[in-house]
């Protein structure tokens, strides 16, 4: 008897994630630090979110990114093969008695294949750096 196995498995995963809005909010006044200011001064150095981004986070202002709603990507591809062969002989040495001997060979691969992509900038959330950037 002899036979063959062979199995090939992918898997695709496609996410896009918004904040409906956020481009936008980011540039209204008030939304920046320290909180409450609303007018550029030495006392209110960045009214604006999208400013503490840029200039204290060293990000992207997200009014200057082509999707500025954008919270991240993530893409990912894998795939899985499988294959085996066997045999099993017998040979009757008389009427009574027989050999069997046999035998197995199988292997596995598995691919992965990701990226996750953030736009290049950094929350400031009570006062500390937070979030991830490129």
């Amino acid at each position: 008897m002899t036979g063959a196995y062979f199995s090939d498995r992918r898997q695709t995963l496609e996410q896009y994630e918004t904040l409906e809005g956020f481009g936008s909010w980011s540039q209204l006044p008030g939304s920046g630090l320290p909180a409450g200011c609303t007018v550029q001064s030495p006392a209110c150095p960045y009214p604006t979110f999208g400013d503490v981004i840029q200039y204290v986070n060293g990000g992207i202002n997200p009014s200057q990114l082509p999707n500025p709603d954008l919270n991240f990507t993530f893409d990912r591809h894998v795939s899985f093969m499988d294959t085996a062969v066997f045999n099993e002989t017998s040979y009757h040495l008389t009427d009574k008695w027989q050999a069997t001997a046999g035998g197995a060979s199988s292997g596995s691969t598995m691919r992965r294949n990701w990226s996750r992509i953030c736009p290049p900038r950094r929350a400031a959330v009570g006062g500390q750096r937070q979030g991830i950037s490129q």
